[in-house]
């Protein structure tokens, strides 16, 4: 640094000096205190010299060996600053960003001090996060710039405009906010991305602590009828976590598929999305979109929200020993869904513990939906499901609380059990089921608008220890076409209206009704069609 020409251009006084020092010195203040990470290994800055940004680091004499703290990567106040030293043997490709290359010497290099390795800074490659500049490129350079083994793209504090999928193309990469209220991904009101964070066959991925905004007021009619946009998909990916983020305003495509916030999918397997939610997904019927959507194995979605979701709030779709626990949805067109529909595997071992279904509207799925949705040819099956410890209440349902069937004649629901659920006001049905050894369990059904129970075409049915109070239909439990049907230990109550407790409809109809409390229907406790059999056991045995 002998030539004046070349000299750092530093503060031309003292005052100006202190002021930059104070300005830095409540910088890793405030770094310190919301624990970000910092861009040094040594907060004893007395020593050190200082420059602007990137633009002037490379003017520098590198002449001799030293150590330079930048203030900015390019704009005042950007973030991307931090240490910088100088080696005189790199020859490193230069980013900008990690390695530099002076303008003023052909060989070594400027390397960035990182206090951790592998833990990349998006604003260092100069993303500016204030939601008008698009940083897209700076996002994806990051991303580039993580060693093959993976590492952790940070985001501080900030709105990040983006034109175009981030795209997670390696292992074991970590993405990583400073909280879902503070950092926000947004998709550009032009952008046709379908997907604003996406990784397809790769593993090992953890996301957390962001928001991603799919911006759905501003790109629907960009986007057009025949595509959708999602916030965060793993697609085909194994041990993977989603943690305390946020998506909002996604958008489905008019003819073929729903949006969806979150989805972990295709063969994917050991995952897990949690303390996440779903909000304003879909912005009306004709652009539908899911919440939260699992399809694999072993995946399971805890403690999670769905607020305002058009279509279903959480879906398992042909999956193995996967679900969902201590979950909400409110507001949602349906509340949660366990489907098959894969040709060469059983769906097996799907639960629901713990979810609370408030204001659902589906008319024909209802507020959960156990299903087999079309014909497949292959004989694979939708068996062992488990749902329980579910509460479900509404103002507005059009459809059965729990609707349980096959619309395949190829394929069945085997293994179902329902138990702890409590249901007030469903649409139609409370539960509304057709399935072989099906269990019915500690329920309790207040005021359907049909059937508390509808057991239709089942065999081996147990149902026990439930209560179902019936004001607005004439019938609290029906059992159409069904055989080897057990009702036990149950309260059937009906204020004035009710004519029937139980019902038995069709020919080939086996019930055993056993030590039911039944009162307050006007034609008796239990009715049947002609060729039923029904036996009703009280403290003594009666034949009917």
């Amino acid at each position: 640094m002998n030539s004046k020409k070349n000299k750092e251009p530093l503060p031309t006084n003292r005052r100006q000096l202190l002021s930059l020092l104070a300005a830095t010195s409540a910088l890793l203040m405030s770094s310190t205190a919301r624990s970000t990470p910092t861009a040094y290994k040594n907060d004893n800055l007395k020593d050190a010299n200082f420059t602007k940004n990137i633009d002037t680091l490379k003017t520098l004499d590198p002449t001799p060996a030293r150590s330079i703290f930048v203030i900015d990567h390019t704009l005042s106040g950007d973030g991307g600053g931090g240490h910088f030293f100088w080696d005189a043997q790199s020859t490193d490709s230069a980013d900008d960003a990690l390695v530099i290359k002076s303008n003023l010497s052909s060989t070594g290099r400027w390397h960035r001090q990182l206090q951790t390795k592998n833990l990349i800074n998006v604003r260092w490659f100069g993303a500016v996060g204030n939601g008008i500049t698009d940083d897209t490129e700076s996002i994806d350079s990051a991303l580039n710039s993580l060693d093959k083994a993976g590492g952790t793209l940070y985001f501080p504090d900030g709105n990040y405009l983006i034109s175009k999928t981030v795209h997670l193309n390696k292992d074991n990469i970590t993405l990583r906010g400073n909280g879902a209220s503070r950092t926000t991904l947004t998709l550009d009101k032009d952008s046709t991305a379908e997907y604003a964070i996406y990784s397809d066959r790769s593993s090992s991925y953890k996301i957390s602590e962001l928001t991603v905004d799919v911006n759905q007021k501003n790109r629907a009619n960009i986007l057009g009828d025949n595509r959708r946009s999602c916030g965060i998909v793993l697609y085909n990916c194994n041990n993977s976590s989603i943690h305390n983020c946020i998506v909002k305003n996604t958008i489905g495509d008019i003819k073929n598929y729903s949006g969806v916030a979150f989805a972990i999918a295709g063969r994917s397997s050991r995952s897990t999305i949690s303390d996440c939610s779903a909000i304003n997904c879909g912005p009306d019927l004709t652009r539908k979109s899911d919440g939260f959507f699992i399809s694999g194995e072993q995946i399971l979605t805890s403690n999670c929200i769905a607020d305002s979701v058009t279509d279903t709030a959480f879906v398992i779709e042909s999956s193995r020993f996967s679900g969902l626990t201590g979950c909400t949805a409110t507001n949602c067109s349906a509340g949660a869904a366990i489907s098959h529909a894969d040709i060469e595997h059983d769906s097996s071992g799907n639960f629901i513990n713990g979810l609370s279904i408030n204001n659902y509207n589906a008319t024909v799925t209802g507020a959960i939906s156990i299903n087999i949705p079309i014909e497949i040819k292959s004989k694979t099956t939708l068996t062992n499901t488990v749902v329980s410890n579910v509460i479900i209440t509404t103002k507005k349902g059009h459809g059965p609380a729990i609707n349980a069937r096959s619309v395949s004649t190829n394929n069945q629901i085997t293994g179902l059990s329902l138990s702890n659920i409590r249901i007030k006001n469903s649409g139609t049905q409370g539960i509304l089921a057709k399935a072989e050894n099906l269990m019915i369990s500690n329920c309790d059904i207040e005021d359907s608008n049909d059937a508390s129970i509808q057991i239709d075409g089942s065999t081996q049915v147990l149902i026990q220890s439930c209560r179902a109070i019936q004001n607005n239909s004439p019938i609290a439990i029906a059992i159409i076409d069904s055989q080897k049907v057990i009702i036990k230990d149950s309260v059937i109550d009906c204020p004035p209206n009710g004519e029937w407790g139980i019902y038995c409809y069709g020919r080939e109809t086996e019930v055993i009704s056993m030590n039911n409390i039944i009162t307050g229907f006007k034609n008796g406790d239990i009715g049947y069609d002609s060729g039923a059999t029904i036996t009703a056991m009280r403290p003594s045995f009666t034949k009917i």
